[in-house]
C-alpha cells in the first residue's frame, strides 16, 4: 500500500512489513525477528507504548506488562496502578519483575511509584527493602547509623570492630 516495489507480503508505505513468515516490522525492512520496530530520532524518545485505559474509581488491580519466555512465560515485567488514574493527582505505578523457577512465576524486584525497590518484599518500606540474607563482598559503609529490630549482629572472619563518632574512635574485639 502506497509502494510500487513491495518488501513483504504487505509493505505500507515502506515504513510497516507484513512478511509471509508471520514476521512483523515497523520502521524498517527486517524480517529476521517476529517483530522489528526501529526509529531514528535525534533527541527524541524512541518508545513501545503498551496501554490498559480501563480507568474506574477504586480500581487498582489492571496491569500491563511484557512477557518473555521459551514454550511457556519465562520472566515478566509488569507496570500496575497504585492509584485508580481516575485524575492527574491518583496516577501512581509500580513496576515489577517476575521470574519463572520450576513451573512457577513469581515477583522478584518491585520499584514503588515512590522510588522504594523491594527485592522478595512487594511493599518495600525503605529506599531498599530486602526480603532474606544479604551477601556481597567489599565493606558496608553507613552514615547515619544502624537499627536492630531483633537478634544478633554476627561478624565473621576475624579482625577488628572499629566504632567512631565525631572524631574520637574506640576499638573492640
Amino acid at each position: 500500500i502506497g509502494t510500487t516495489n513491495p518488501g513483504a507480503l504487505l509493505d505500507i508505505n515502506n515504513n510497516a512489513y507484513f512478511y509471509s513468515s508471520g514476521n512483523v516490522s515497523f520502521g524498517t525492512d527486517y524480517d529476521y525477528v517476529p517483530l522489528a520496530v526501529m526509529s531514528s530520532k535525534n533527541g527524541d524518545l524512541s518508545s513501545i507504548k503498551v496501554m490498559n485505559t480501563f480507568v474506574d474509581t477504586d480500581s487498582t488491580d489492571e496491569t500491563v506488562g511484557i512477557t518473555f519466555g521459551f514454550n511457556a512465560g519465562a520472566a515478566e515485567i509488569i507496570v500496575g496502578k497504585e492509584e485508580d488514574f481516575m485524575s492527574s493527582a491518583n496516577r501512581s505505578a509500580y513496576m515489577s519483575f517476575k521470574i519463572r523457577k520450576n513451573g512457577t512465576t513469581t515477583e522478584k524486584v518491585r520499584i514503588t511509584a515512590d522510588g522504594k525497590v523491594g527485592i522478595g518484599n512487594t511493599a518495600p518500606s525503605q529506599p531498599l527493602t530486602v526480603e532474606g540474607n544479604i551477601s556481597g563482598s567489599g565493606k558496608l559503609y553507613i552514615d547515619s547509623g544502624l537499627d536492630v529490630n531483633s537478634g544478633n549482629i554476627d561478624i565473621f572472619g576475624g579482625g577488628n570492630i572499629k566504632f567512631y563518632r565525631s572524631g574520637n574512635s574506640a576499638y573492640g574485639r
